[in-house]
């Protein structure tokens, strides 16, 4: 799991979020990419949060996607989660 240091991590999760995201829709994707302009419906935001918990073992609402403006952003909020392990609102707590 991704847990060395703050900036290594943002950088891995930025990372994975992209390629994830770039096989959700099936085409290259940007940090500053904005989930609904790639064509982002609740299917893929559903497909994304799936991938996501598999590789980085962070349990997110796919709701979350929609909260944030651009990747860059959604993936600054997959990393705090992960990170400081904190409570966020669409988090799924087992």
């Amino acid at each position: 799991m991704i847990r060395e240091n703050n900036e290594s991590s943002a950088i891995e999760i930025l990372a994975e979020v992209k390629r994830i995201a770039a096989n959700v829709f099936a085409r290259p994707v940007t940090e500053e990419d904005n989930f609904f302009d790639l064509g982002g419906d609740s299917v893929s935001a559903v497909a994304l949060a799936i991938q996501l918990e598999e590789s980085v073992g962070v349990a997110l609402d796919p709701e979350t996607i929609f909260e944030a403006d651009n990747l860059s952003e959604f993936a600054r909020t997959v990393t705090s989660v992960l990170i400081n392990n904190q409570t966020h609102p669409g988090r799924r707590l087992n």
